[in-house]
């Protein structure tokens, strides 16, 4: 439920209750099958996709709603919101696998004075195939006169680490989540550590802590679960 509620904005389970009220089950629903809607009387109820069965209706007293972030009845789809973060995060990774895995870099152009005829070029391209990858010859040599020159940036001058630290933080900041958290320790020394293990707790596990624990004391074990029935 909770992942649901973090990527797709609400957590649905089905509240099943014996013949006295009391909750036996809760029954997970995926949020694509789920659509909340207002009645006549603007009182809250759920459609609910069975498949085969169609669409029924669920009161929302028999309804665990874990709501995600934003304002309203239902929460708002984090993925949505965050998607140009997220795709700039892929985008980096992409660049990073690229530079990397071509394994010749920088890339770069080949200089000389005499221009080479179709053997000598031909011969000079296979040189260059061997040279390439990860497998490649560790040593390039070149003759009459050639020379190589280095054309390409190095990632940290297309400010390449600078972006991945940046959409590390930009993500994180989406789920609430401490960067440090994640691996990413690059502003975590050993005074502040502990102190940033506290906010891990105060704010990123506290705030759905006591949104289970609310949902749950309404419709499950708190004072109003009589008056919902």
């Amino acid at each position: 439920m909770l992942g649901h509620a973090l990527l797709w904005g609400n957590g649905y389970a089905e509240i099943q209750r014996d013949n006295a009220g009391r909750a036996l089950y809760l029954w997970p629903i995926h949020p694509s099958r789920v659509s909340p809607r207002h009645d006549a009387n603007n009182v809250l109820y759920y459609k609910v996709w069975n498949g085969v069965g169609g669409w029924i209706d669920l009161d929302a007293s028999n309804m665990f709603h874990l709501k995600g972030f934003g304002e309203g009845p239902v929460g708002y789809n984090v993925v949505e919101y965050a998607a140009q973060s997220i795709g700039w995060a892929q985008a980096t990774e992409l660049f990073g696998a690229t530079f990397f895995g071509e394994g010749m870099n920088p890339s770069g152009v080949i200089e000389m004075e005499k221009s080479l005829n179709a053997d000598g070029l031909k011969i000079l391209k296979e040189e260059l195939k061997k040279f390439r990858g990860a497998g490649g010859e560790k040593t390039f040599f070149l003759d009459k006169g050639m020379k190589w020159t280095p054309v390409s940036r190095a990632p940290n001058e297309a400010q390449f680490i600078e972006t991945r630290q940046h959409q590390i933080e930009e993500i994180c900041r989406w789920f609430g989540v401490p960067p440090h958290k994640v691996m990413h320790l690059a502003r975590a020394t050993f005074s502040n550590i502990e102190h940033q293990s506290i906010e891990v707790v105060v704010d990123s596990v506290v705030p759905w802590v006591k949104a289970f624990e609310q949902e749950a004391n309404y419709k499950l074990f708190g004072q109003n679960r009589n008056n919902l029935l």
